[in-house]
């Protein structure tokens, strides 16, 4: 396998490896992921190629996605190696220095993620839904929306503030 590795960087080869059901069933890391990282690095912090890591999920920063790879993976994996759902958004958030209200949907630390990438208008679905709970038809109230809250006007979402990006 060595050999085959060693052509592969002869030719200038780089891996972008799934995360999801490729390294990880669910939390659990497949045995036989180990065992690739213990090929592709040669030590636990020198990847032999270029290594990228994919995932469509998100809600975590990629620092702390790194960190959780290497934990379970026994490597060293960077943050700059690790593209989540919405690791573009980084980019194009720095770009174009955008600033207005942005709808952020998802999971886990979504709202953090966001203010880190640098969006300080952040607006939740449980906001939209406490303006109108018809624009958000599947946020039922027992996902934290008191019901007094769901008549305080916001200007978002308006023609007068309208919702810019969603992240």
């Amino acid at each position: 396998m060595r050999r085959t590795l060693g052509r592969c960087i002869a030719q200038k080869i780089a891996f972008c490896l799934d995360i999801d059901g490729v390294l990880f069933r669910g939390e659990k890391v497949i045995p036989e992921a180990i065992r690739a990282m213990q090929t592709l690095y040669q030590d636990r912090n020198t990847p032999l190629v270029p290594l990228c890591f994919l995932t469509n999920s998100g809600g975590q920063t990629e620092h702390q996605k790194a960190k959780q790879l290497s934990e379970k993976l026994l490597v060293n994996v960077t943050e700059d190696q690790v593209v989540l759902s919405h690791t573009p958004f980084k980019k194009i958030i720095q770009t174009t220095r955008y600033n207005g209200p942005s709808l952020i949907i998802g999971r886990g630390e979504t709202e953090a993620v966001a203010r880190k990438y640098g969006l300080e208008h952040v607006v939740k679905s449980k906001d939209l839904a406490s303006r109108d709970p018809t624009c958000v038809p599947f946020l039922s109230l027992s996902d934290g929306i008191l019901p007094s809250k769901l008549n305080e006007k916001r200007s978002y979402g308006t023609d007068y503030d309208p919702i810019g990006s969603i992240f």
